[in-house]
């Protein structure tokens, strides 16, 4: 090679390769990177290149960067900054709740906290969060987002009361006396926004740039990002301005979409994807089933006909718009897959399912012939296994998490983790994905390893399957010559990668440019 190529030249050595582009890796031995792209991946390299920087990895795997496809970046960079009450029992989250009373008193705004699980740590009302945060606004988030907890205080300030309608699409929980309870679902969080200042730019870019900085200590190299309003340009400015480190892609809210406006590409930053809702969530009782929940209690409705759907779809793809569709309960699948089957297009998927959390009886067959991808999130079977057997029953608890059915069916599969709803750690993903379990821990029976995924379809999810979701899988997703040097660099304790108990993030890189690291010498 000329000395006169300035290009960086990295060679990643003494490592483990996860190499090929489908199935089972190739493993190999050394990656040189070039620029910002992979110029070998192979054995033994004859390194003798002008300006080479070698790195050992002392052993290490290399993979694929690793990607998370469906998360909530601004909203999760803000969160950084409020209490979460995951796992806490109901004394933790009252007194944790009293602590960041205790910090914030005296200044204006309103008092958060998030990840609230009712059914593994406790029931919250209007009275008894006012009992520990008097005279002042407080909003609990549950944990899957579609529902909260206010104060009686901010009852107050946004106008609920015992003669308030439910919105549309939503509803407002109640005392048997029928007095509002403090519960808010779906569309009436929304009543919140009316009167709340909601942050300005400047702070939502810092969530933005809080939230990066997290991911690449993660091991992640891009991610699905659901636009809230007015992000868009925000993201615009930082890929603009070289600040953006990571892929993104972003996704636009039907909802927020003016009907008339195209993609838009960009080089970090891409807006090709409009994302629609066709249910709520389990944990709020409003994804829409084919029967009742056990207790005998309707289950959630359709958000659209099949006749507005499909309006929707032919609007959205004759302009060009890939498709993104939530769709939880067996019902909304069924209607995705049914609806997504019509639309005409003769190569690649028709879009991608979010969610896909309780299939219909025969709905692997309905998502192989939607031609749909399947966009799942492993790491909340660990924790909906504990409350939905109840919810549900545990007949249907079977056609729940389907994965290795899926992937065996030639159905695409990519993941992630609708941080922060849950944990971004891809480890921890995968671990699930594999293991149907948290670390150290059994599978649940009655979601067993019948539909675990093997190490490397697990892998190939949060790599490949990102890339084909978000129509970059010729420019990443495999360590492959020509494809930009996305690389996550792991030690993992587990050769098989199998169990992932351990395992420790040792360096991030994206496009050639090194992020993160733990080495001392590289």
């Amino acid at each position: 090679m000329s000395n006169s190529d300035s290009k960086q030249r990295i060679l990643l050595t003494n490592c483990r390769v996860f190499g090929g582009a489908n199935g089972p890796p190739v493993v190999q031995k050394e990656v040189l990177i070039e620029g910002d792209h992979i110029a070998f991946a192979g054995e033994c390299l004859d390194d003798n290149i002008d300006g080479l920087q070698r790195m050992d990895l002392e052993g290490a795997w290399v993979f694929p960067g690793f990607c998370d496809a469906h998360l909530h970046m601004a909203a999760g960079g803000q969160s950084l900054g409020i209490t979460d009450l995951a796992g806490m029992n109901r004394e933790e989250v009252l007194n944790a709740i009293r602590a960041a009373f205790s910090k914030q008193f005296g200044q204006e705004g309103w008092l958060e906290a998030f990840n609230w699980d009712e059914k593994e740590s406790c029931r919250l009302d209007a009275r008894l969060l006012e009992e520990i945060v008097p005279s002042y606004p407080l909003i609990v988030h549950k944990r899957d987002l579609h529902g909260c907890c206010l104060n009686q205080s901010a009852l107050t300030l946004i106008g609920v009361s015992r003669d308030s309608k439910d919105p549309d699409g939503g509803a407002i929980g109640r005392f048997a006396d029928g007095s509002p309870n403090g519960m808010l679902y779906e569309s009436a969080i929304g009543l919140i926004h009316s009167v709340r200042t909601p942050p300005d730019r400047s702070a939502r870019r810092r969530f933005i740039l809080s939230a990066q900085e997290y991911f690449i200590s993660l091991g992640l190299t891009a991610v699905s990002e659901v636009l809230d309003s007015g992000n868009e340009e925000i993201y615009r400015d930082l890929e603009n301005n070289g600040e953006l480190k990571i892929d993104i892609d972003g996704w636009k809210r039907y909802e927020n979409w003016d009907g008339i406006s195209r993609p838009m590409g960009g080089e970090r930053f891409r807006v090709e994807t409009i994302k629609l809702f066709l249910d709520g969530s389990f944990g709020s009782r409003s994804a829409a089933m084919m029967a009742p929940f056990s207790d005998g209690t309707q289950s959630g409705n359709l958000i659209y006909s099949d006749a507005d759907l499909r309006s929707v779809f032919k609007k959205v793809t004759e302009l060009g718009w890939r498709l993104a569709i939530h769709a939880i309960g067996d019902r909304a699948v069924d209607q995705a897959c049914r609806l997504l089957s019509e639309l005409p297009f003769e190569k690649g998927f028709s879009g991608r399912i979010e969610h896909l959390q309780q299939l219909p009886d025969d709905g692997v067959r309905l998502v192989r012939e939607s031609r749909a991808l399947a966009s799942m999130q492993p790491i909340h079977m660990l924790d909906d296994e504990k409350w939905l057997p109840e919810l549900i029953g545990y007949e249907r608890c079977r056609n729940s998490f389907i994965w290795k059915s899926l992937v065996e069916n030639g159905v695409p599969i990519a993941n992630g983790s609708d941080w922060p709803v849950a944990t971004p750690d891809p480890l921890l993903g995968i671990h699930a994905s594999i293991n149907r379990a948290k670390y150290n821990e059994l599978p649940n029976p009655l979601f067993g390893m019948g539909e675990a995924l093997l190490p490397w379809q697990a892998i190939r999810a949060v790599t490949r399957g990102y890339a084909i979701a978000s129509g970059r899988s010729e420019e990443r997703g495999s360590i492959e010559v020509g494809k930009y040097a996305d690389l996550t660099v792991v030690d993992v304790k587990d050769q098989s990668l199998v169990d992932w108990f351990g395992a420790e993030i040792k360096m991030t890189i994206s496009r050639g440019e090194v992020l993160y690291s733990t080495y001392l010498n590289n």
